[in-house]
């Protein structure tokens, strides 16, 4: 987006039409709009803020009156913002409408052709810009120094995060993922009302339960990724810190620690492995430990019944059927129909052994071998991966301690920055641990929780099977849950990515605007930023290093958008490249920070407006950017009442001096007087 012109018609302080050019030569692409206060400064960046998103700065007095009080007099109902623009090689105006009486406005967009002529009004102008520029992402195109919220407000609740997110192009996947969560829960509960007997119901209800414990779990465990990453940034500058320290005894011990920490590292890794190997051999061996006696016993008792010629049932089916067959029994005795015989033999089919049972013996019998067999090598297997663990952790312990005893001498030697970097890497040595036990605390539950959710999820799609209605939800829920799973896996991706590139721009861009050794840390996650010092300790921000890091995040963004303004990716969409208007940016900037950031911002916007006092602007400054200022223009205050003892203002431009306040004229109201560059 380039601005070209922006109009102002009875808004506020402005009466009548207004006109504004702004610098948009690429190599003079600074517009300097010089205002002393009240005149109107604020109105200005205001007017462009109201008209792209019909939003006003917090700071901005009595947001529903915007229509200039002399207007008003003459009869005049309405006033307007219209703001020519280019966007993509074409030229478009957008004109916001207020309306007084009714305290509404309205918003037309139109397309302006090669020859100057509108064309019909576009529908949807609102959707058109927030596609160039994110709502969320106007405060830092549109930046206001004085008043302007705080770092610490702009972190709150993840508004930076938001904001890479919207340069991104993530609204509207996120939106969408959103969608299918909601489309697979209403899957999930027609699927669960199919089956009659509640166990669905119930077996839904418990999904819902652990898909509310498992978000609590992940916020729980995005805090405690912030955390680690503090502890990790801190104990690696201290760590840094201390190398650069020339101390024989210091390098001799660290080479130890070092040592130590690799060796723990191993470690940790290989019990990762021992664990597993534990949990296979258990659930191997574990029942044929137990099982091995009373295997022992069942297989003794089924081999001597066989060898006996018997099985264990008092008689077989076969063999009693054949004597009734035959009407003979082994002895010779005839066995007739109606006798007293045949009565008592064929009683015998309710108690004898039929085939599947025989099958059912022999299978039973080769299974209490397996036990058996499993019994009698069990006890080495679980042994061997018992003291192989065993042995882990004594080394692990041995380790532990060493290098506890190894820092601690280090903290003797008698230098005192060498102690103080080595107690402060000591606490976030401990902060480390101490958050990753609670990381691998709650991701064990976590993996226990989708494992039962999985199962639950497997019981709830086994009901109703053979129903057409239940086949089709479930290949719907498939398929949108996998559609889900690839935008978030996509996301992901792309957000660590950015992550690291505007954790490192920033730095760039921190290490020109500022005098001292500062750069910033940016949590996982909601990208908190913090400022530190060369020791990794959280900086105290006042109000012009608190500036002065919303004006770096501000520069490092713009240039991060401006590089995605044609990327090619199949989910994401391309990103602006945006004016940066800033309104007094200087105000509790001391000289020295004036004169670096005004010479450094130009480099990163494609167009430029500052909006300054003559208290915020100084002639180093001037000459810093001279050359790059396309237009300048001074904001005149013009009053109706006589001057009586009021002063004049005066501001003096290159040794020119203007006239910044006028009284005995006709209105109130600002005009604009254009200065010769």
């Amino acid at each position: 987006m380039l601005l070209k012109s922006i109009r102002l018609k009875d808004f506020r302080s402005y009466l009548g039409e207004v006109d504004f050019e702004l610098a948009t030569d690429p190599d003079r692409n600074i517009t300097v709009i010089h205002g002393e206060n009240g005149v109107g400064k604020t109105a200005f960046l205001n007017a462009i803020l109201w008209a792209f998103f019909n939003k006003l700065t917090p700071n901005f007095r009595n947001p529903k009156t915007l229509l200039n009080h002399e207007a008003q007099k003459q009869g005049v109902k309405t006033c307007y913002v219209e703001i020519e623009f280019e966007e993509d090689g074409q030229d478009y105006s957008v004109r916001r409408t207020y309306d007084q009486a009714i305290a509404k406005s309205s918003l037309k967009l139109f397309k302006i052709a090669k020859n100057g002529t509108y064309g019909p009004a576009e529908t949807n102008p609102d959707y058109f810009i927030n596609t160039i520029i994110p709502p969320e992402m106007a405060e830092y195109f549109f930046f206001q120094g004085e008043g302007s919220s705080a770092l610490e407000d702009r972190n709150k609740e993840g508004a930076i995060a938001k904001a890479i997110k919207n340069i991104l192009g993530f609204r509207v996947p996120e939106s969408l993922i959103k969608t299918l969560e909601n489309i697979n829960r209403d899957t999930r509960f027609s699927i669960s009302a199919q089956d009659k007997t509640g166990e669905a119901s119930k077996a839904n209800d418990k999904i819902e339960s652990i898909d509310v414990i498992l978000e609590k779990s992940g916020d729980k465990l995005a805090d405690s990724y912030k955390e680690l990453t503090i502890a990790e940034d801190g104990y690696k500058n201290a760590d840094e810190n201390l190398s650069k320290i020339a101390n024989s005894e210091l390098a001799a011990l660290k080479k130890e620690e070092v040592e130590l920490e690799n060796s723990i590292k191993s470690a940790k890794a290989k019990r990762t492995v021992l664990e597993g190997k534990k949990k296979q051999v258990i659930s191997t061996y574990a029942y044929s430990v137990f099982g091995s006696d009373f295997a022992q016993q069942s297989t003794d008792f089924i081999d001597e019944s066989v060898s006996e010629g018997r099985l264990p049932e008092p008689y077989n089916e076969k063999f009693v059927k054949k004597i009734l067959s035959e009407k003979t029994c082994v002895c010779g005795a005839k066995v007739d129909i109606g006798t007293e015989a045949h009565s008592h033999i064929t009683s015998m089919l309710q108690k004898a052994a039929n085939p599947i049972i025989q099958d059912r013996i022999l299978g039973i019998s080769a299974q209490l071998g397996q036990i058996k067999t499993l019994g009698d090598i069990a006890p080495e297997q679980i042994k061997d991966v018992i003291k192989n663990y065993d042995d882990n952790e004594s080394a692990l312990e041995n380790d532990t301690l060493a290098l506890k005893i190894t820092r601690d001498k280090i903290k003797e030697i008698p230098v005192e920055k060498i102690r103080s970097l080595q107690i402060q890497k000591t606490n976030f040595a401990d902060d480390r641990d101490r958050i990753n036990k609670v990381i691998g605390s709650i991701e064990s539950r976590v993996e226990d929780l989708n494992q039962e959710r999985l199962e639950l999820t497997s019981k709830l799609e086994s009901f109703s099977d053979q129903s057409k209605l239940i086949t089709t939800l479930k290949a719907k829920q498939k398929f949108v849950g996998e559609l889900r799973d690839e935008l978030l896996a996509h996301l992901g991706k792309q957000e660590g990515a950015v992550r690291a590139s505007v954790l490192t721009e920033v730095n760039n861009i921190l290490e020109k605007f500022s005098r001292h050794d500062y750069r910033i840390r940016i949590s996982q996650g909601d990208f908190k930023i913090s400022l530190v010092d060369s020791d990794g300790n959280s900086v105290g921000q006042g109000d012009g290093l608190n500036l002065l890091l919303n004006l770096t995040i501000t520069a490092a963004l713009i240039k991060f958008a401006a590089a995605r303004r044609h990327v090619n990716d199949p989910i994401l969409s391309s990103a602006t490249v945006a004016p940066l208007v800033i309104d007094a940016p200087f105000g509790v900037l001391d000289d020295a920070y004036r004169k670096v950031v005004v010479s450094n911002l130009p480099q990163y916007a494609n167009q430029l407006v500052f909006i300054v006092s003559s208290s915020q602007w100084t002639a180093d400054m001037d000459n810093a950017i001279h050359k790059q200022i396309g237009k300048e223009v001074c904001l005149v205050m013009e009053e109706s009442s006589p001057q009586a003892d009021k002063e004049i203002d005066v501001i003096s431009i290159r040794g020119k001096q203007y006239v910044l306040s006028k009284y005995d004229q006709p209105y109130r109201r600002t005009s604009l007087m254009e200065i010769e560059i």
